[in-house]
């Protein structure tokens, strides 16, 4: 869990310094998918009060898919995708896809997902 909660520190550290509006966060492609297992995502989604939809954009997002991929993946109109991120960005009370990996991330280290989440330190 300790190796966890370093890592989760190190990836809010990287999204902040290395993000602009111009570019995709560095950390979004490689490290969320693998930090939490699925059933992890459901229980994060529900303390977060996230829809199944929203669960599914929010773990899209923090791989780094764009809008395209995800209306692919999710087989839906490049719309209805932004109509979910939008509901998404108001639900987490961010602003754009930047700042999905990081509140993910922060809910896990502030314990949201319990005991088997980021109450251990």
């Amino acid at each position: 869990m300790a190796a966890i909660l370093s890592r989760s520190g190190r990836i809010i550290a990287r999204i902040e310094n290395g993000c602009s509006k111009d570019r995709q966060p560095p950390v979004c492609d490689r490290y969320l998918p693998d930090l939490f297992s699925p059933q992890q995502w459901r229980i994060l989604a529900k303390q977060l009060g996230l829809t199944p939809r929203q669960r599914q954009i929010a773990r899209l997002i923090c791989l780094g898919q764009t809008n395209d991929e995800m209306a692919v993946k999710l087989e839906l109109a490049p719309h209805t995708v932004r109509m979910h991120k939008q509901a998404l960005y108001r639900r987490l009370r961010i602003r754009d896809r930047i700042g999905v990996p990081i509140r993910v991330v922060i809910a896990f280290r502030d314990g949201a997902l319990g005991q088997g989440g980021g109450d251990e330190r």
